[in-house]
């Protein structure tokens, strides 16, 4: 498979990811994505951390991904949100720091 081909795979599972991560959590959890200043506690981050990897899991039907490739994914993508949630920082912060990582 192309590198091309890879990448739309790649987009496409983002955007189911961030379809169903919208349509789940408020509003106002989702603006501090984008504002430094918006943080939640600690308890909600840590609430987001235990909860939303095994809610996506069965939200999301990924057959060409093994059980545990498909959650280490989700949880990944689950600690870069809730880092920009929890953190003074946004996600574009966070995406553009691991982007210069790889």
């Amino acid at each position: 498979m192309s590198s091309d081909r890879e990448a739309d795979i790649f987009l496409k599972v983002a955007r189911v990811i961030d379809e169903k991560v919208e349509s789940r959590l408020p509003d106002e959890l989702l603006a501090g994505l984008n504002a430094p200043e918006i943080r939640v506690a600690d308890i909600v981050a840590q609430a987001l951390r235990e909860n939303l990897v095994p809610m996506l899991e069965g939200m999301l039907t990924l057959p060409f991904l093994p059980a545990d490739i498909k959650r280490r994914l989700l949880e990944v993508v689950v600690d870069y949100l809730v880092r920009a949630m929890a953190e003074n920082t946004t996600l574009d912060d966070e995406l553009d720091a691991f982007l210069s990582t790889v």
